[in-house]
């Protein structure tokens, strides 16, 4: 099935009352499986990322494998550095966290709404994934959903503050999180979550030797390419890197 291109144009409000405008473009890699598997990006965002296809190859491999349909979608970049105390980033004079969390809500919501023609079923099975950064804002929205059973978390830093810990807090379903041995910040969130994640029905954590915060390296990001497979479809293989794929453009 062709992927599809779609973009939501959002409004919000920022710092000092006013109305902001942003767009959120997405990609769509659409089958009929009945599941819906969303990805939220790091800080840079899919379009600033220097391995920028990678999301895209992992859209065409999940497509392929039938595990379920992927969406690729791109919160606003940040534009300013600690210009306001309570954040250490803003976009437009706007809450910076504040948009990673809106962002994914509106991805959310316009998957379900339109379920049907991405996933063949007008009641999905619905599940998030994050990437650093991505994986906070999954963590803060997961619980608004009873849809959503399930998240993934790569690499996961506990970026949007308050509303990770706020509403990772109330989710009640399975958390799985991945991580390499090299990046310490993501490995104490995923250590200390069982503790942080008490109604969570299950939290898996498996680390990654030999990586980094980006899963840098041919084996390590065909580890990453097979966590969706451990997460959403029982592939207990992982994290051995066998039947994986090479996501980034060398």
């Amino acid at each position: 099935m062709a992927k599809l291109e779609r973009s939501l144009e959002r409004l919000t409000q920022g710092y000092y009352g006013q109305e902001v405008t942003y767009d959120i473009p997405m990609s769509i890699y659409p089958t009929n499986s009945e599941i819906i598997i969303i990805n939220s990006p790091g800080a840079g965002g899919a379009a600033n990322d220097d391995r920028k296809s990678r999301w895209d190859i992992l859209g065409e491999y999940i497509q392929q494998q039938g595990i379920g349909t992927f969406i690729k979608y791109n919160h606003p970049a940040p534009d300013a550095h600690f210009k306001f105390p309570e954040e250490p980033y803003s976009h437009k004079d706007t809450s910076w966290n504040q948009l990673v969390v809106e962002s994914l809500i509106h991805v959310i919501d316009y998957a379900l709404e339109n379920s049907d023609e991405l996933c063949g079923s007008p009641i999905p099975t619905l599940y998030l994934s994050g990437f650093s950064a991505g994986g906070s804002a999954c963590g803060a929205v997961a619980h608004m959903y009873p849809e959503i059973r399930q998240i993934l978390l790569l690499s996961a830093y506990d970026s949007v503050g308050d509303y990770f810990y706020t509403g990772i807090r109330e989710f009640m379903g399975e958390i799985y999180m991945a991580y390499g041995a090299d990046d310490m910040m993501a490995g104490f969130l995923a250590y200390t979550m069982r503790f942080i994640a008490k109604k969570a029905s299950m939290v898996h954590v498996q680390e990654i030797p030999d990586c980094d915060h980006g899963f840098r390296g041919d084996t390590n990001n065909m580890i990453l390419s097979k966590a969706y497979g451990w997460a959403f479809a029982g592939d207990s293989s992982f994290p051995s890197p066998e039947g994986g794929i090479l996501l980034y453009e060398q």
